[in-house]
């Protein structure tokens, strides 16, 4: 009778510890997604949509304002692909998709400021001049009301 009752308990025991194990499984599992899911929401991408440049301008201050551009034309590149309105086409050159996101409506009216974003970014992605000051904050306000029509 006491075997009976140790072994009841005994299973008792390592069903109660697999059941807090599974639990706190769980527990770090949905922890671990949320985590990822506030690291989307607060990507670069997202922060340009949401018209937060806080991160391009301490690239510029901390590595210069041509690592700055092309971040910043990064940023704005993921923001387009993301919108549903602005559909990124595969297997053309960054100018041919520029010019096909100057198409859509939404982005017409800031079609010279892409325009101007893009010959910004060439000269800092290919050129061998140093992007001035006066440069990068009138890409920055470019970039700012690109922004306002992405969203």
């Amino acid at each position: 009778m006491i075997i009976l009752l140790l072994k009841v308990v005994v299973g008792a025991a390592v069903f109660l510890s697999a059941l807090i194990a599974l639990t706190l499984a769980y527990s770090y599992r949905e922890r671990t997604i949320s985590r990822s899911r506030m690291r989307r929401l607060t990507s670069p991408a997202t922060n340009l949509i949401n018209g937060d440049f806080r991160e391009t301008v301490k690239t510029a201050e901390g590595i210069g304002t041509q690592q700055a551009v092309l971040r910043g034309y990064g940023q704005m590149r993921r923001a387009l692909a993301a919108r549903p309105s602005v559909p990124e086409r595969n297997g053309l050159t960054e100018r041919e998709n520029i010019q096909v996101a100057k198409t859509f409506p939404t982005l017409k009216p800031v079609s010279d400021k892409l325009e101007r974003i893009y010959c910004t970014y060439e000269r800092a992605r290919f050129g061998s001049y140093s992007i001035g000051n006066e440069e990068f904050q009138s890409f920055l306000r470019d970039l700012q009301e690109v922004s306002r029509k992405i969203r």
